[in-house]
């Protein structure tokens, strides 16, 4: 979709709710409006035609749950249900508001965008099979893609919401002739003939393409019980402080890493930050902080997590997470944007190898990989001499073709100095992510 056409309409009940959703959204380039009241979200539903329209079941007016019906028997337009409180009630009303799209689980970012993908990709196969009466939303000012819409029927609809809208909130008297007036100005455009509503292209890449959509499938962990914790420690943790003017992440090649190991789940939670702000210790602490009590809370056992700082091939961030990632949650802290994404590692443990030596430890050739800087010494043992021999020194790379060279000698194995463990352990955590941006950079775009 492109960024002309991301506009988005939400009808929430409390004004403060859904701040981190509306946040992560802006920094998606998406136009918001949100309200509390049904007579504007109506407003600015006839003046401004937006793309997406979301209804929260949880509005006291109870005609706002009567909304979706309405819509989706007249407008080409996403209408989407969500709560705001997640209780039995309202997910049992959830399948009564009359669209097929509804958020069940708690609302963020990501899954407004992907329930918004899952109607794009339902849009598109109706076309397809020559099914769906309306087609896929219209592209701007094109004559044959324009949807024809009954002018009369969507007046006499609108009205009559407005005037029951009037008459249970006691606004009968501020639905004043200029009211009148602007709704039957809003509305004339649509009457006697087709008129074009908000374009949205059926188009879907095999893989999200930067800043446009998230993937219709769910991460593999993102329910898991360490996902729903690290969501947790993270609203715990930031300070959200306006919903507008929110600084994105894009692209970043430096981020903090907490090393997980437990017996249930093992890998790396990156946090990621905009640029010039990636070193906000007060905040990572505090993410640290809140997650291990939360962990506690629901009576996981970890160890202790280490924190490090990763320097990683240059990325865009989110959309390289969810796609690779295993989990993602999306914050803001102080107007920036705030992800934590983990990717899950079963072989956290490196298998070092005792040697007769007690200052080295040996490790598989195929730890360290060609053509990429090391941040520590690497050594070869000469069995011959029994000695060690620095074969790559701190700051350079090894050179193409070399471990082939070595194994061709009948070596199996590098040396790493034990005071340089952690300098090790570091890079073999960015090598295993670097892997994951490589894959993520080469896998091709292709629309379908």
């Amino acid at each position: 979709m492109e960024t002309s056409q991301k506009t988005l309409l939400i009808l929430k009940s409390k004004p403060q709710s859904l701040g981190p959703v509306e946040a992560f959204l802006n920094s998606r380039d998406w136009k918001i409006k949100s309200t509390c009241s049904l007579k504007e979200a109506l407003l600015h539903l006839i003046h401004d035609k937006p793309a997406v329209f979301l209804v929260s079941v949880d509005h006291p007016n109870p005609k706002a749950k009567k909304l979706p019906r309405v819509l989706s028997q007249t407008l080409p337009i996403c209408v989407v249900g969500f709560t705001e409180t997640a209780s039995i009630e309202s997910l049992n009303l959830l399948p009564k508001m009359g669209t097929n799209y509804v958020i069940k689980t708690a609302v963020t970012g990501p899954a407004v965008e992907r329930i918004i993908n899952k109607y794009l990709k339902d849009q598109s196969e109706k076309e397809n099979s020559k099914t769906s009466p309306r087609g896929n939303w219209p592209i701007a000012g094109s004559k044959e893609d324009t949807v024809s819409i009954k002018g009369n029927q969507i007046q006499k609809q609108i009205h009559r919401f407005l005037e029951q809208l009037a008459e249970s909130e006691g606004l009968e008297e501020s639905l004043t002739s200029t009211t009148e007036d602007s709704l039957d100005e809003a509305l004339s455009s649509l009457k006697n003939g087709a008129a074009a509503w908000v374009p949205a292209s059926p188009r879907r890449p095999a893989k999200r393409p930067s800043e446009q959509y998230y993937p219709s499938e769910k991460l593999p962990l993102q329910d898991s019980l360490f996902s729903k914790c690290t969501k947790r420690a993270l609203e715990r943790s930031c300070s959200i402080s306006n919903t507008t003017g929110i600084k994105p992440i894009g692209s970043i090649n430096q981020v903090s890493c907490l090393l997980i190991q437990s017996a249930r789940f093992s890998g790396y939670l990156l946090t990621a930050l905009p640029p010039g702000h990636n070193h906000n210790r007060s905040l990572l602490t505090r993410i640290k902080n809140h997650l291990m009590v939360v962990l506690k809370e629901y009576g996981e056992t970890t160890q202790d997590p280490e924190s490090i700082h990763l320097k990683l091939t240059p990325v865009k961030f989110t959309d390289w997470a969810m796609n690779e990632a295993d989990f993602l949650h999306t914050s803001s802290h102080e107007n920036n944007q705030v992800s934590v994404a983990f990717f899950q590692r079963l072989d956290m443990k490196t298998p070092f190898i005792e040697t007769d030596d007690s200052a080295m430890l040996g490790i598989e050739l195929n730890e360290v990989e060609e053509n990429t800087v090391m941040d520590f010494n690497l050594y070869i043992h000469l069995s011959k001499n029994k000695k060690y021999l620095r074969y790559t020194q701190k700051g350079a790379e090894l050179p193409a073709n070399q471990k082939d060279r070595l194994r061709s000698q009948g070596l199996t194995h590098f040396h790493v100095l034990k005071m340089e463990i952690n300098e090790f352990m570091q890079y073999r955590v960015q090598k295993f992510l670097n892997q994951k941006i490589s894959k993520f950079h080469n896998t091709p775009s292709v629309s379908v």
